[in-house]
């Protein structure tokens, strides 16, 4: 079995699962990696299990943002969940497999990810051509190995990105406090944000 675990950022959920499937292809028992907080190698495979799950459910934010001027919404927990795929990382991407896109939200002052699908992808040389589809993004993009400017990315933990998600509707708004949705309106008026006065 090919060390299948690389194509991951090291500290993702997926690299602890396939590292720990890896060690038991070649005899090895017990897993030995850690997951964020967690260092007991069990523990922390139980949790990375859940955080991939987490990854293929259907409720996960089409959508985030970890800073939004207008909202005056700031995380930077949920931003560091986020890691650039390499070149390297980027050629061993599977059709199917969930791309986190660092684009320009439609009301400018606001910083977050959007979420794709694999549809294929394309290597030659040092070039690798991928297709990709989502709510919110889809089209064909480049991207040469001598000049890989992070625009993929990969969320470390579905699952802590869900419970944020969940937790708060601002996660997901990426319209300023007069332009948000109901839900986000709501949620700011009991935080007691003054509609109007944050959105100059």
């Amino acid at each position: 079995m090919k060390k299948d675990y690389r194509k991951y950022p090291v500290g993702s959920a997926e690299y602890v699962l396939v590292h720990a499937t890896y060690r038991r292809s070649r005899g090895k028992k017990n897993p030995t990696v850690s997951f964020r907080s967690i260092r007991n190698p069990r523990s922390a495979l139980r949790a990375a299990t859940a955080a991939v799950e987490a990854g293929n459910n259907p409720e996960l934010p089409a959508s985030v943002v970890y800073y939004n001027k207008w909202t005056a919404f700031e995380n930077r927990e949920l931003a560091n969940l986020f890691v650039p795929l390499s070149f390297d990382q980027l050629i061993l991407l599977e059709k199917g497999a969930t791309l986190w896109m660092d684009t320009e939200q439609p009301q400018g002052k606001v910083y977050g990810f959007n979420r794709s699908k694999v549809v294929s992808v394309e290597k030659r040389d040092d070039v690798v051509r991928i297709a990709y589809k989502g709510k919110f993004i889809s089209g064909i993009t480049t991207v040469e190995k001598k000049s890989c400017g992070w625009k993929f990315y990969h969320c470390l933990d579905s699952l802590r990105l869900l419970n944020l998600a969940n937790g708060n509707p601002l996660v997901s708004e990426t319209g300023t406090a007069l332009t948000a949705s109901e839900v986000s309106r709501r949620f700011l008026e009991n935080e007691g944000f003054v509609l109007g006065l944050n959105t100059g």
